[in-house]
């Protein structure tokens, strides 16, 4: 189960990080990551009008950066409960007659999002920024800076070329030292 937590954790990094010009390639990538209505509907965002998903995009961001305090824990997990969305959607269609039935008597379906949501709540040391790119990302294993291959990379060579830039005089005159005796060895 552990590895779906993860996994779970990963595509809401990146539902997180996402731009709208590529909201359709994760909605497709990602089909039952959260409610079909996320995408359909629209919601006032500041001053203005946003798709939903940005809306709940922003808590994310937000949740994120405090990693995860059980207020906006709570709220990323309740806003789509299923039964509400239900009502959301049939109070938009123009319903009058949509199941008022008690919230807690319905079945709920947990959307991998909130499943994530969860996981990085109760394990909030998992919700990184990267240090190289500064996305955020959900780490496997703790003491993880990087998003990815990429980034390590990255990271791992501006690393070594500042460490070349500040000892490079040094190592140089001791490598001419070393030729020096290797040479001298060589003629006796």
């Amino acid at each position: 189960m552990a590895s779906n937590d993860l996994h779970d954790a990963r595509a809401l990094a990146e539902f997180s990080n996402i731009e709208p010009a590529r909201a359709d390639y994760f909605r497709n990538n990602f089909p039952r990551f959260g409610p079909d209505a996320w995408w359909n509907m629209r919601a006032l965002l500041g001053d203005e009008v946003l798709p939903y998903w940005q809306h709940v995009q922003a808590v994310v961001r937000d949740a994120w950066q405090k990693k995860f305090p059980r207020e906006l824990m709570i709220k990323l997990v309740s806003v789509a409960t299923q039964p509400l969305m239900q009502m959301v959607e049939a109070h938009h269609a123009g319903a009058e007659d949509f199941d008022r039935r008690d919230i807690l008597e319905q079945d709920v379906k947990v959307w991998p999002y909130q499943n994530a949501v969860a996981f990085l709540a109760a394990q909030p040391w998992r919700a990184l920024f990267c240090t190289a790119c500064g996305k955020r990302f959900a780490a496997d294993k703790p003491g993880r800076k990087f998003c990815s291959d990429a980034c390590t990379a990255k990271a791992r060579k501006a690393s070594k070329l500042a460490s070349w830039h500040e000892h490079k005089d040094e190592w140089r005159s001791g490598s001419k030292v070393k030729a020096a005796k290797v040479k001298k060895g060589k003629k006796a």
